[in-house]
């Protein structure tokens, strides 16, 4: 049953677009003509709401429910102009068409809410089913990232220890550095934060790492709602130095800055590569959606990322609000 209905919500428009508007105009007009075609073949004046009843459900499921509340008024003023009579006139001919116009109008707004609520809830649905997938893949390509680290970190530090309990107390203290900044990619979305915070946590499992060099800047602040996007862009720049490119063991190295120019702040990944003769990374993935979309592409934001032969440069730019700096 659920994938029945993600199909019709596939095909519906969304509620107030021309689509949208367009297609109750049409299903209201051709309730109209069909009023008038039974009319005309009957005879006679058959009962005035006849048609509009279905034609409110349809339009209040394409339409949306207010678009369906304004088909309700519409057909009452058809239906006094036109079928009611004496027709045009103020003076409603007895308690019967009187009662009707009511009943229709009463009966009209409730089936247009309770469409149009149903309506809502499956566009929730859809929205809901989207998100779930979106952070299903986002999860999965984290814990790919978190397993490819954890080896990269278990071979750096194989090589920098001479013992075995040295090898453990280095690699334990990496691992809990390594959990820390997963604890704040899930945090510190819920609140405005520091850049130099973000930086500092988010980087944490690749630290001290001599090719990596954080040029400190100005104290300039990021809006909660980009936080963990920016988060998760660094993580993912860092890991992929640590698995290709600066922080794995070859000549390298990787330098990240900030500043406030005017009222923007702007955030710089630069990674060089020495071994030019190494093949650039295919500039594709997930990955570099998550780079790409750390801003969910908001107006007043930009996002640079490019992959050369040469090396990897990010550059994060976004409006700095009046709380910055905090």
């Amino acid at each position: 049953m659920v994938r029945y209905f993600d199909r019709l919500q596939r095909v519906l428009p969304r509620p107030g677009s021309p689509a949208a508007i367009a297609a109750g105009v049409a299903v209201f007009g051709s309730a109209a003509l069909l009023k008038m075609a039974l009319d005309a073949a009957a005879g006679d004046n058959m009962p005035p709401f006849i048609t509009f009843y279905p034609a409110l459900v349809l339009i209040s499921l394409i339409s949306g429910m207010w678009a369906s509340l304004i088909g309700v008024a519409a057909a009452l003023v058809l239906s006094w102009y036109f079928w009611f009579p004496p027709y045009g006139s103020f003076d409603i001919a007895g308690p019967v068409s009187l009662s009707s116009l009511i009943t229709f109008a009463i009966s009209g707004a409730l089936v247009s809410a309770i469409v149009g609520v149903t309506r809502e809830l499956l566009d929730e649905h859809a929205a809901h089913e989207v998100e779930r997938r979106r952070i299903t893949r986002e999860t999965v390509h984290r814990i790919k990232n978190l397993i490819s680290v954890v080896q990269a970190i278990s071979t750096k530090v194989s090589r920098q220890t001479s013992s075995f309990s040295e090898y453990n107390a280095k690699f334990a203290s990496r691992l809990a550095a390594l959990a820390s900044a997963q604890d704040v990619l899930v945090k510190t979305e819920w609140e405005d934060a520091r850049i130099r915070e973000i930086i500092e946590s988010a980087l944490a499992p690749f630290r001290p790492n001599p090719a990596l060099v954080v040029r400190a800047g100005p104290d300039i602040v990021l809006p909660a709602r980009y936080v963990s996007g920016v988060s998760l862009a660094l993580y993912e720049l860092a890991t992929n130095a640590m698995k290709y490119g600066a922080l794995l063991a070859r000549p390298g190295s990787v330098s990240l800055t900030w500043q406030a120019t005017g009222n923007l702040g702007s955030l710089v990944w630069k990674e060089v590569h020495t071994d030019a003769t190494r093949p650039a990374r295919e500039n594709a993935g997930f990955g570099t959606l998550l780079i790409q979309n750390a801003f969910n592409r908001d107006a007043g934001t930009r996002v640079h990322y490019e992959v050369t032969d040469a090396g990897v440069t990010a550059e994060f730019e976004w409006p700095l609000e009046a709380a910055n700096p905090r």
